[in-house]
């Protein structure tokens, strides 16, 4: 039995044929017995006969109704009206429409030839004046939705494009708009506002608005331009839209600048890497448009004339104002100048971001990833970048998946170089948590700075958590860390929190018990830190990383959270080891002696890295 998807198309495809040809026949009841035949005259001449015989043609058989809308409302779509009416002309208009010198005349043809016309357009559409429609109406989504579906790729900020937005309305005061999110049914909605005659029927009862789920992630500004669209159709700026998954916003393939960036050379060494970003993109994916590289240009040369103090903070600000697909170039671009100005460190910290910042469906940009991480002298990570779309997420099946994570572990080593984290992750999936009548808690102090191989502990205890139904909380004294644990939480769906505060005032305010700790906060210097890591505790302590500081502020954190631990908890503190002769050492080099003399006990030391519980009571 076909579905009702093909019945619609169906019969949209018999109206469109009805349609072509009661065209032709208008234009050949029109055409003189003497005259000269339509196919051999001119391009120019047809298209004016056209044009004069469908002015001299009634209008009012066929309605036509325009819906304006921003990119992604789904009714912005022609395939969504086929998958919920019959009985309709539809057609998404673009810039090329409005240039065709006989899109009036087809507008014309399809009102003559009895059929309801519908015509969808973003705001930035300017119908010619041959075109009255008699109906006009404009479905809003929230602005950063709009702005993650756009068509363009790249090249220009949330800012920039909700300015545009906001002057595109301004030359259509009239409109006024509904927010899609509210609709309880938006095809009954649709009906009403375009007017839609009872020819039309309706293939569905109801179709719920798009999803009013948000989230709220402290770090996001969108700045004077989005707060204003947002204020302007009564939307909240600081609640986002929870996306259906990693938006994808299509790649270009030669690279172009649409805008001018500086008057001056540019001070980013990024040229050569955005050029070889529209090579790889172009190989991969022919079929897309231009690579503009206008937005991240502008970007990182902003982050550079900020000077080495000022990068790190102005990239932050600018990042979130991007296209998903630019985030992640923005990131490739950012290591590329750290290269080519000896900060390798840095650089593959900015690289490893971009890895996780990666759209799913672009793989070319994984290519780009795993090259950046060859050129880093990191061949490990790059393999991993290679293989990373085959250990997605629902890609292969779990037996095929492990089987191959399992053998790229082997090659690589990569199980043996797990950092601390992996001793209280091991332990959770060998013995989970037991029910405790309400949420265990895990709380990390020390959120991840920077996304290098073995590392990456926020994340990984949070997919811990999700796992073993857990809450989790990451504190960490720098609010870049912070902000960018907020980011991974809200675009994999977590409900998490990131919290800006030094660990041991953290833990002195906590109200509750506390389940499971893992210490890994101010560190000692081992001499492969980035250069951004080096640098980022001096505004907040007023010190570099330096020897005697870990020792201090792990002991504080375990004598604060220590009346708060439950009796089958843990506490892992990360880098710390026993020395030859037999005293623990680096961060753990107080803390460990206080637990172990205050009713701990040791589990297990592997990966520089201890792990404790309570003794347990006495029988």
């Amino acid at each position: 039995m076909p579905s009702e998807k093909n019945d619609a198309s169906d019969v949209a495809a018999q109206q469109a044929l009805a349609q072509f040809e009661n065209a032709i026949d208008l234009l050949d009841s029109y055409q003189g017995a003497g005259g000269e035949m339509l196919p051999a005259l001119p391009l120019m001449s047809l298209l004016e006969q056209c044009e004069a015989v469908l002015e001299t043609q009634s209008f009012g058989e066929g309605s036509c109704s325009v819906l304006y809308a921003l990119p992604g409302v789904p009714a912005l779509e022609p395939e969504w009206w086929a998958q919920h009416f019959i009985g309709l002309t539809v057609r998404r208009l673009t810039a090329c429409d409005m240039n065709d010198a006989g899109f009036s005349a087809w507008v014309g043809a399809i009102r003559a030839a009895g059929t309801p016309l519908i015509l969808t357009a973003t705001p930035d559409i300017v119908l010619p004046d041959e075109v009255a429609p008699d109906v006009v109406s404009l479905l809003m989504c929230h602005p950063y939705r709009a702005f993650h579906a756009q068509s363009r790729a790249g090249g220009i900020t949330l800012s920039d494009y909700c300015a545009d937005v906001l002057r595109d309305l301004e030359a259509k005061p009239n409109l006024k708009p509904t927010q899609i999110e509210i609709l309880e049914d938006v095809p009954a909605y649709l009906r009403r506002s375009l007017a839609l005659p009872e020819t039309v029927t309706s293939l569905f009862e109801c179709d719920r608005g798009l999803d009013r789920s948000v989230a709220v992630p402290p770090y996001f500004e969108g700045e004077s331009a989005y707060n204003k669209l947002c204020d302007r159709f009564d939307y909240s700026p600081s609640d986002l839209p929870v996306l259906a998954g990693r938006a994808v916003v299509e790649g270009l393939p030669t690279y172009r600048m649409t805008q001018e960036v500086t008057g001056a050379a540019s001070p980013a060494l990024i040229s050569e890497f955005m050029a070889r970003a529209a090579r790889v993109q172009q190989r991969l994916d022919p079929s897309a448009d231009f690579l503009d590289g206008s937005a991240i240009a502008a970007l990182v040369d902003r982050c550079v004339a900020a000077g080495d103090e000022g990068f790190l903070d102005m990239f932050d600000q600018g990042v979130d104002q991007l296209g998903h697909t630019d985030r992640a170039l923005a990131y490739l671009a950012g290591a590329a100048h750290f290269k080519a100005t000896g900060k390798g460190s840095s650089a593959l910290s900015f690289v490893g971001s971009a890895l996780l910042l990666a759209p799913v469906e672009a793989a070319w940009l994984r290519i780009l990833i795993a090259s950046a991480y060859a050129e880093l002298n990191n061949g490990k990570s790059a393999v991993l970048a290679l293989a990373s779309d085959a250990l997605a997420p629902k890609v292969l099946d779990d037996a095929a998946r492990n089987a191959l994570d399992g053998l790229v572990s082997d090659m690589l080593g990569t199980k043996q170089g797990e950092h601390g984290h992996a001793l209280l992750i091991d332990a959770l999936e060998k013995e989970p948590a037991a029910p405790k009548g309400r949420r265990r808690v895990l709380i990390e102090i020390g959120t991840t700075r920077e996304l290098v191989l073995g590392q990456g502990s926020t994340q990984k205890l949070a997919a811990l958590c999700v796992e073993h139904d857990l809450d989790f909380i990451t504190v960490d004294m720098d609010p870049r860390n912070t902000r960018n644990a907020a980011r991974m939480f809200a675009r994999e769906g977590y409900d998490f929190k990131a919290v800006t505060s030094k660990g041991e005032d953290y833990l002195a305010q906590y109200e509750g018990q506390i389940d499971y700790i893992f210490l890994d906060a101010y560190d000692s210097d081992h001499g492969s830190y980035s250069e951004a890591s080096q640098d980022c505790y001096a505004p907040f302590i007023r010190s570099s990383i330096v020897q005697e500081r870990p020792h201090k502020v792990h002991l504080d954190c375990v004598e604060v959270s220590f009346p708060k631990m439950v009796r089958d908890g843990l506490i892992c503190i990360c880098g710390t080891w026993t020395s030859p002769q037999g005293g623990w050492t680096s961060k753990g080099a107080t803390a460990m002696p206080y637990l172990l003399q205050n009713g701990f006990e040791l589990i297990e030391a592997r990966n520089n890295a201890a792990l404790l519980r309570p003794v347990p009571a006495a029988d």
